[in-house]
């Protein structure tokens, strides 16, 4: 400040190289965050809804330890490639003002498939074909939701045995915010499935809802420990994690 002889203060930042490591450490570090969760989540099947009452997109929240992240929103699985000749046959049979039943009928395929078929080259003109190539649309949004999307999660705990005798919690939340299905997975069974190939984790999880729906997803621990390389130089080339000391608890870059 102008016309003040002396300095207001001073700030000094100390920083510490600290690396993701599949082996526990020896000894607890003096950090708030102590372990790293990555998720990936891949989509939702055979999720049944109320056709009347659509509730997608949808998003998933995933909690360990009071750390948390929620995926952004599902979306609907592509439609499969189709053949050229089949495709030819119901563009053209689309052209001449037919119906989706009766192309159905005539190609001795179902509306559904003949709605995913229009639905590749866009030419739905009528509409009745709009709306059948909408509702498949709809269908694969709520039955089959799909993310692509890897959480990442720094995780604070009071010692290693909090970590591994907790569970990550993943709730499935409809487009009105609401929790519809939940599952639980234990640190524990993360660990021993990435240790040993005997004790393989799922890669598909039951929701507990009605019907079979599932959540496919895997999931990662790592354990943040002291590295061995020589702190970052100022061109931040040097890889790893850092931590601004002088940073509020539970702060981190």
């Amino acid at each position: 400040v102008r016309g003040r002889e002396s300095p207001a203060g001073s700030l000094r930042v100390s920083a510490r190289l600290l690396r993701l490591s599949a082996e526990q450490p020896l000894a607890l570090f003096p950090e708030p965050s102590v372990a790293y969760l990555h998720a990936k989540l891949e989509e939702v099947t055979d999720l049944l809804v109320d056709a009347r009452c659509p509730c997608h997109p949808f998003k998933v929240r995933v909690s360990l330890l009071g750390s948390q992240g929620t995926s952004k929103a599902s979306w609907a699985k592509a439609t499969p490639a189709a053949s050229e000749a089949l495709q030819g046959m119901c563009s053209r049979l689309a052209a001449q003002d037919f119906q989706t039943s009766q192309i159905a009928g005539i190609m001795g395929i179902t509306r559904e498939q003949v709605a995913s078929l229009l639905l590749q080259p866009s030419i739905a003109r009528d509409g009745t074909l709009k709306q059948a190539v909408l509702e498949q649309k709809e269908k694969r949004a709520s039955e089959n939701p799909q993310f692509g999307e890897v959480l990442q999660m720094l995780i604070s705990a009071k010692s290693f045995d909090e970590v591994i005798s907790s569970s990550v919690e993943l709730e499935l939340i409809d487009s009105k915010s609401k929790v519809i299905g939940a599952l639980k997975v234990k640190v524990e069974d993360i660990i021993a499935a990435e240790r040993s190939p005997s004790s393989s984790l799922p890669d598909r999880f039951d929701l507990g809802l009605p019907g079979a729906a599932q959540l496919k997803a895997s999931f990662k621990l790592r354990w943040l420990t002291e590295a061995e390389d020589k702190p970052p130089s100022i061109d931040g080339k040097t890889s790893g994690l850092h931590r601004r000391a002088s940073m509020p608890a539970g702060s981190w870059c």
